[in-house]
């Protein structure tokens, strides 16, 4: 089998063409060799070139941060976008002013 990229990761959220016993399955160049990409221990399929991780996470796939800390989805950003605003002006109506601003550190 040829691979003309360093991995391929195949994602079927439903099962319908891989099954219902895993949502992934990959594989990674090594060298002229072709091998079966694996997950971790705790379901990630790590990729160096790319310094995420990537698991299955319902219909999602989930992307880890080289720190292994997930990526947020769009409607998490929208959400989190949507929660500090909130608590911005939360903070401008408790301070007394329209433009409230951090102090400066003192550091």
């Amino acid at each position: 089998m040829a691979l003309g990229v360093p991995a391929y990761l195949v994602f079927d959220p439903t099962g319908e063409y891989l099954g219902a016993h895993t949502p992934c399955r990959g594989w990674q160049r090594a060298g002229t060799m072709v091998r079966e990409w694996l997950p971790t221990p705790d379901g990630r399929y790590e990729s160096r070139e790319l310094g995420v991780s990537l698991q299955p996470d319902g219909d999602l796939l989930r992307v880890f941060d080289a720190s292994g800390h997930p990526m947020l989805y769009e409607h998490e950003k929208t959400r989190e976008i949507e929660r500090l605003r909130a608590e911005l002006a939360q903070l401008r109506k408790v301070s007394g002013e329209g433009g409230w601003r951090p102090r400066r550190s003192t550091l």
